[in-house]
Parts: C-alpha cells; structure tokens; sequence
C-alpha cells in the first residue's frame, strides 16, 4: 500500500477488517451449529467432562472411559458459549475434529497413550498455526495465512494435546487492554466491565472460564503474569534459555536485554510442572528447536520447600509504583503464613529501583519508537488504545519536556515519559547499564542468602478496559523480572476484599498526595471487591524447580 494515501490505506483496512468479521462470525457460528445438542445424555456427560480438573480428565482419558471426540465436543462447546460472553476467541480450528478422531483410531484400548492424549488446549493468538492468519489484531497481516504451525504447538500435538482454538491479544501486543480493531475487546471472566490483561489475555480468559484444559502463552514484559493475576490463574514466565519456541510473531522486533519467556496457564502448580516435564528436556522438542537445551526439570528439586526451610526475601513495595492495598495485603499474609510453615522471610529492597525502570522502559522498545508506529500506521486504532498510540507520536524533545515537568508531579510518569533510545550509542549504553544492573541486583540477592523472592504480582487487581493505556506505570512490576532474566510465576491468592476498598480510598492510609499516577492507579481500582489477587515469585536464573516448588508452598497455605 505504499502508493497509497493514508486515509485511502486506512479505509481499505476497514473494509478487510469488516469482511474478516463476518467471516469470522460465519465459521463461528458453523462451529456453534456443530457441536449443538439437546440429547440429555450427550448433554450430561459433557458436564462431567468439564467437571472433571487436569489430572481426573487425563486418567479418563488413558483408561478409555472418555474418547478424544467426546473430550473435544466438550471443549469447543464450552468456548464457544464462552466466546459469546467475553469475545476471547479468534477461531477454531477446524483440523482439531480429525486429530481427534485419528487419536481414537489409533489409541482405542491401546496401552501406552501418549501423555497429553486428547486434552484440548488453546492457542496465543501471536503463535502461527499453519493456514491461518497470524495477525497480532492489525489488518495489515490479514490475507496472509502462515506457512508452519509454532514449534511448542506442534510438540504439545505431538503429545497426543490438541489444539483446537486461537485466542485474542491485544492489537500489537504491546497493552494489557485486550482490544483490537479485527476482534473487538476481550472481557474478564470475573467481571465483564474489565480486562483479562494482556497480551496473553484472551487465552487466559477462555482458560479460567472453562473452555480449555490448560492454555499457552508468551511473556516479554509480563503477558503471561498479568493475565494470570488478573483472572486467577497460575502460571510459571522460565528463564529465556530454558524454553525457546519457533514460528511465533512478537510486534517489534528486537528486544534489548529484555528476556522473552513461554509458558502455560494452568490451575495448580501440578498441572505446571505435570506439562514442564513432558516438554523440558525432550529430545524430540530439541529436534524441532535445535536452540531448546537438554535440560529436564529436576524432580529433587522440586520439593526443596518441602524437604527444608527456605531463606526467602520479600518486598511490598518495590520503590517505584505503590501497589493497592489488595496487592500488598496478600504479600504481607502470605509472608505470615510461611514464617508458621517455619521458613525464614527478610525484607529485601530492590537496589536502584528507579533506575531499573528507566532501563526497563527503554528496552520495551530498543529502536525507538518508529518501529512501533509503523506496526500501527494505517490502521484502525480502537479508542481503548488510541490514547497509547497517540503518546507515541509525541517528538521525543517534547517527551523531554512533559518528563522534566512531571518529576514534579510524579517520578513514575516522569520516567515513563523519559524513557527512550535517542540512537544507536543510547542503545549501547542502555544495554550495558542493563548487564551492570543484572550483575548489582544479583550480588544484593547472593548478600541476602536468599533461595525465592515473593512480591506483588502487578500494582493493581484488574481494571476497568478504559485504564491499561493510563497505567504503564504499573508494568515495572512484572517487567522487572523480564529485564532480569530471572524465572518468575503467579500463584493465586485469594479476592479482594471490602477492607482493600475502603483502605484504598482512605487518603490516611494510601496516600497519594500529587502523584497523578497513584491517582489514577485508585481511579482504576475502585470497587474491586471479588476479583481475583495473587503474588509473584521469583528465583535465579535457571532455577525454576525452586520457583515452583515455593509456588506449590504457597499455593498449599492458601488453600487450607
């Protein structure tokens, strides 16, 4: 479209986005017509299936007493009542009605199933899925389907899993407002009037609403975290090293130091683990990733919470965005509940806190942010992030100026608004600032002695979908583990509660003073009373045994 005018460009986009939709609503609604019943017992066994959690599903399955086929029915039905709900889907696959039917033929009172045999699962909507459109929510990557499947889904299909769903994201991924132009907004399962987060937010969503038996994801800045806090639902971000995937379409390229991470939504931490081991030192996933390490899960590992007390460090506040009350009183309570377990919690304080989100916002977008408005230009902005996009423009001297004049007003703005790469030699020394701070964060930890770090999982329970593009303040909170490369997983906490709302209110108790990020931070958080909260765990790098196995000690406190 080069020789096209922009507006011409841009009404173009609107007619493909409008022709994608009804077809997208057709096929819809052929799946709908599908897999409809009114025979009470197709109807009664369906409602077992979905009864049934990860591991009662699985047995059903490798002992013959359920079919692939039924298995499958079950689940597209399921995410298709909730796709009219909550909008978190952009397609089914049509593909997955024959594997299942090939997986019956072939494993029909037949020994030795393959471990994920017949379990349905839902798809990222950025992962490419051969003859599909890959389109990340922009109308420019409509008409283009994708040449090969993502490798952890054609591993997951080997397995015996199948893939029978695509899930939405935000448009370019870069937002937690799961809203795009070709798809429209995705709502939280909990409450329709907010966001399941981003970018992984639409599999998430269907996730906990029932419709898969675990989902997938990817995370750059907290895509799988944030989606996990926001809708409750357990997740575990590894090291970048220890979980490589092909064929997955990111937004912008390049990435600074930040590390990009895959992984699973899931109930339990046994479910996590469960799906870590099949696919962490597979040879066959090394054969379909060459840069994927031979490096299993360590079972003795994965019980050191249990077999000893553990040294772990905790923060309420990380020294750059105050988190709600909700999010701090669940870290706080879990500490209590651990230190009676007998483990040894300290208050540990991150270093530089402010100069580490400065690094961190940089590295979200290391070429400047042209990059980012060429993925946006020509298309149709929906208005949840059309105040996102239009920040984007702004000349980086003005940035300069509106940085200068809100670290009067409020440093986390301030920063956010100063934070850029002018060029090439800005580049270079923000990604060494990145290696030093890495390098000072961790000797601090080594100083401490400590085996887990537990803090907030994000600022904020979810918000309202208006908010997202007001609170990048906010994403220090996942990303700072990102800019780490430390192994970082959500586990579920409990809801809000009416004391979190009143506290939050009260002036006296959270103070915001003239800091317009706080303000807008308790705008947002307002009447949050039933949503899900959760904290974050972290360990060194490659120690995702001892994240897990902290994850699994506080996920066991909290359901007492």
């Amino acid at each position: 479209m080069g020789n096209i005018l922009p507006w011409g460009a841009v009404s173009i986009h609107q007619r493909m986005i409008n022709e994608n939709e009804v077809k997208r609503q057709r096929h819809i609604n052929d799946i709908h017509l599908r897999v409809s019943t009114n025979d009470s017992d197709i109807l009664e066994q369906r409602m077992h299936i979905l009864s049934l959690n990860f591991f009662e599903l699985r047995d059903e399955l490798q002992n013959d007493s359920l079919t692939a086929v039924d298995v499958l029915n079950a689940f597209v039905w399921k995410a298709e009542m909730v796709q009219r709900e909550i909008n978190c889907v952009i397609d089914f696959l049509d593909e997955s009605f024959e594997q299942a039917k090939n997986l019956d033929a072939r494993w029909n009172n037949v020994s030795g199933k393959p471990p994920l045999f017949g379990m349905p699962f839902s798809v990222k909507g950025n992962f490419h899925m051969k003859g599909y459109d890959c389109t990340i929510g922009l109308a420019k990557f409509l008409q283009n389907p994708m040449e090969n499947d993502c490798t952890l889904v054609t591993f997951l299909r080997s397995q015996g899993a199948i893939p029978f769903v695509m899930t939405t994201v935000p448009q370019g991924l870069l937002s937690f407002a799961c809203c795009s132009s070709l798809y429209g907004i995705t709502s939280n399962p909990h409450s329709h009037s907010r966001t399941p987060g981003g970018s992984s937010g639409g599999d998430c969503a269907l996730f906990v609403a029932g419709g898969s038996t675990f989902g997938t994801g990817s995370d750059l800045a907290g895509s799988l975290r944030i989606p996990a806090s926001f809708c409750g639902a357990t997740t575990l971000k590894p090291t970048e090293g220890r979980l490589r995937t092909n064929y997955t379409l990111n937004g912008c390229s390049g990435k600074a130091r930040l590390s990009l991470g895959y992984g699973f939504f899931t109930k339990t931490v046994d479910e996590q683990i469960f799906l870590l081991k099949i696919l962490l030192g597979s040879a066959e996933y090394h054969e379909l990733v060459p840069h994927q390490p031979l490096f299993p899960l360590n079972g003795n590992k994965l019980t050191v919470a249990n077999s000893r007390h553990l040294r772990i460090g905790y923060f309420v506040e990380d020294g750059f965005m105050k988190p709600v009350p909700a999010c701090s009183r669940v870290v706080v309570q879990t500490v209590e509940k651990l230190r009676e377990l007998g483990h040894e919690l300290v208050l540990f304080h991150l270093p530089d806190p402010e100069h580490a989100a400065s690094l961190f916002y940089r590295g979200i977008l290391p070429y400047g942010r042209e990059q980012l408005l060429q993925i946006y230009a020509n298309e149709v902005i929906p208005p949840l992030l059309r105040t996102f996009v239009f920040l984007l423009k702004l000349p980086l001297l003005l940035c300069s100026i509106i940085s200068y004049v809100l670290s009067f007003i409020s440093t986390p703005l301030s920063i956010v608004s100063g934070s850029y790469i002018r060029n090439l030699q800005d580049l270079q020394i923000t990604q060494k600032l990145t290696d030093q701070y890495i390098e000072k964060f961790t000797e601090q930890w080594k100083t401490f002695e400590l085996d887990a770090l537990i803090c907030p999982a994000f600022a904020v329970p979810a918000v309202p979908h208006a908010y997202p593009s007001r609170l990048g303040t906010c994403a220090f909170a996942t990303g700072l583990f990102n800019l780490l490369d430390f192994p970082a997983g959500i586990v579920p906490t409990g809801t809000v509660n009416s004391d979190d709302d009143r506290l939050l209110a009260d002036e006296a108790f959270w103070h915001t003073g003239i800091d317009f990020a706080l303000k807008i931070l308790r705008d947002a958080a307002r009447d949050s009373a039933g949503l899900p909260v959760a904290v974050q765990v972290a360990t060194l790098p490659l120690e995702e045994e001892k994240c897990l196995s902290v994850m699994k000690e506080i996920e066991k406190v909290w359901r007492k």
